[in-house]
Order: C-alpha cells, then structure tokens, then sequence
C-alpha cells in the first residue's frame, strides 16, 4: 500500500510501487484532484494500459469525485475522500469512499442522452468506462464507489475487453 505523498514525484512513487495496490487519502477540494489524477495515470502506464484508455478511466474517475464533491459533501472543499486501486491479475479495481450524506444506489441515473445540455452525464460515463459499478451504503458513514474494469489477456493491460 501506499500512502500518496503531494509534491513528490508521482511517477516515481507509482514505479517504486509496481503498482498493485495504491491508496491515497485527501480532501474533497477540486484543486487536490489533478495530484490524483496524474498518480492514477502514472499507475496504468506501468501496467501499460493504453493513452485512450488511461483517458477515459481517469475521466470516469474524475466524474466519481465531482460526484461525490457534489452530492455528498455539498460542495464543501475539506471533506476526506479515500482512493483505492487494487489490480488483480487482469482486473483493475477503483474505489472511491466518502463520508459524507449517503446516496440512494436506487435513484442513481445518468440523464436521458437524447436531452441537450450541460451536464448530468457523470454516471453515464462511469458506467460506460468501467464493467461493474456498484455503490456501498453499507459502512456506517458515507458511500463506497467501486469499479471495476477487466482486460484481456493474461494479466496483459493492453487489451481491453
């Protein structure tokens, strides 16, 4: 495991790691997210996930936390988030937990895509980027995201399915 240092080198964290588990504890404000964003792309670059692909993860990522920044927390920028990214074989799970209002995993839709306009399109691009989401209402405090994605192949991230 390790414990994502800002302002170090976040490539060479993720490669002293060889990356199979990865947490990162921080807060909900939006500037802190770009640190995040880079680990998790320096992390599938190891695994030699693809430029397109480490995209469209980190986008559903960021989506995740606009989300939980949003409905979560009410937009309040000193609320913790804790990221977990394990890869298991050829599996790469994401977990994003909050500890802020609960969500209702029912209610939870993306907007119709035939409406025009901005915004609404979160879920949609979470589930369109990763395989299975599901939401945890289960710890006492907040939600737990958790995606996961399944590439092809023997443990080679290349592929996609």
């Amino acid at each position: 495991m390790l414990g994502f240092v800002p302002g170090k080198n976040n490539k060479e964290q993720a490669d002293r790691l060889k990356m199979e588990r990865l947490r990162a504890s921080f807060t909900s404000d939006p500037e802190v997210w770009s640190h995040i964003r880079i680990l998790l792309k320096d992390v599938l670059e190891i695994h030699q996930v693809s430029d397109r692909e480490s995209n469209m993860i980190a986008l559903a990522v960021d989506e995740a936390f606009t989300n939980v920044f949003r409905h979560a927390y009410d937009e309040r920028t000193c609320c913790p988030i804790d990221l977990r990214v394990s890869c298991d074989g050829n599996q790469l799970t994401v977990e994003l937990q909050d500890y802020g209002r609960k969500c209702d995993a029912s209610k939870i839709k993306s907007r119709d895509l035939d409406e025009i306009r901005p915004g609404g399109l979160g879920v949609h691009i979470i589930k369109s980027v990763f395989d299975d989401v599901q939401y945890d209402t289960s710890p006492p405090e907040g939600t737990v995201l958790r995606m996961k994605k399944t590439f092809e192949g023997n443990g080679s991230w290349k592929e996609l399915k």
